[in-house]
């Protein structure tokens, strides 16, 4: 009767040990998949999540101008969820003299705020800006407000090409004595064709030179240049030969 009675028990304590087993197991599986769970949330989280530049987005009407001359800056202000933010501080200062229609605004309903800037002496002027707590910084470059005329010229090797042909564009930017302007910024454009660079600095005697290469089609390309604050325009003929 004890020998029965001994198996009995350990018959139970064998079912016993099986359930705590389970359960254990349960709980720990259930363990790993919410820290799996809270794991890919927070890297959701951190995908999603604006940068700095996102969060502090700052627009500039032109990044030179004269002195006297003004311009303006627009600043967007967004949450690290990319929601727009109202009423944030934004602070304004500069490195040189000059004068903002504000140095303190606050944004409105669509997280904007707006303030004008008009420099008072040449030379680069650094731009801060505080808000959202980011700090960011833009350069200008100030102009004297009397300046000699300056010209720019747009030249091409040849003003006639083949489709995907390659013609070399020069820019000569000068003084009025046509003495060339060093480091001069340069942007150049086309419409239909490709330029193997679009903006840079003229060379010691004020020159910048790239490559334009033709589309695939016949037609009349515009390539424009602007330079110290003068435009100019060049066309050249895309065809397939030379007598047609």
């Amino acid at each position: 009767m004890r020998i029965n009675n001994s198996i009995c028990h350990n018959k139970l304590y064998s079912k016993l040990a099986f359930i705590l087993l389970c359960f254990l197991s349960i709980f720990l599986l259930g363990c790993d998949e919410g820290d799996s769970s809270h794991a890919n949330s927070s890297a959701s989280i951190g995908l999603k999540g604006y940068s700095e530049d996102d969060r502090l987005r700052i627009e500039i009407s032109h990044r030179e101008c004269r002195v006297g001359e003004t311009i303006s800056f627009a600043v967007t202000c967004r949450d690290s969820g990319g929601a727009l933010l109202k009423d944030i501080s934004v602070l304004f200062s500069s490195d040189n003299s000059g004068e903002f229609s504000d140095t303190s605004v606050k944004t409105d309903d669509l997280g904007t705020a707006g303030v004008s800037f008009t420099p008072s002496k040449e030379g680069i002027t650094l731009i801060s800006i505080n808000a959202n707590g980011i700090s960011k910084q833009i350069a200008l470059t100030v102009l004297p407000s009397q300046v000699e005329l300056i010209s720019c010229f747009l030249s091409a090797s040849s003003d006639v090409t083949k489709p995907n042909g390659s013609v070399i564009i020069s820019v000569l930017v000068a003084n009025s004595s046509n003495i060339g302007i060093k480091d001069a910024e340069v942007n150049i454009s086309c419409q239909y064709g490709s330029l193997k660079d679009t903006s840079g600095k003229t060379d010691d005697r004020g020159y910048f030179s790239t490559t334009y290469t033709a589309p695939s089609e016949v037609g009349v390309e515009t390539i424009t240049v602007v330079a110290m604050r003068e435009t100019a325009t060049i066309k050249i003929s895309i065809r397939e030969s030379d007598g047609l």
